[in-house]
């Protein structure tokens, strides 16, 4: 087994668990300052903390890959999966009818 996945694998669920955090607290800032102030986007507040912790839960999965925990065999692939997960709730607000009226 290469090293080369290993470590790949590592370097994309760390940037993309740094990603997910940056832009919940980028997000949260906009709606704290009321530059996103519509009452449609109020569950934009549920999907923020659910993208925190989602980005903290890739950020240990990514150290636990990185150092080759026997955890990370389990954990790091439900938090890929978690993240398609979110992605998919996301796009499925996105398209909800109430944001668009």
């Amino acid at each position: 087994m290469s090293n080369f996945g290993s470590e790949q694998g590592y370097r994309i669920a760390h940037t993309l668990g740094v990603l997910m955090i940056v832009g919940a607290v980028g997000w949260s800032l906009l709606r704290i300052t009321g530059i996103t102030s519509s009452p449609a986007l109020l569950p934009l507040v549920f999907f923020m903390v659910f993208q925190m912790l989602l980005g903290g839960l890739l950020l240990y999965a990514a150290q636990l890959k990185k150092n080759h925990s026997l955890l990370s065999q389990k954990f790091y692939p439900a938090s890929i999966a978690a993240a398609i997960l979110y992605l998919l709730m996301l796009w499925h607000w996105l398209q909800s009818p109430a944001l668009h009226a």
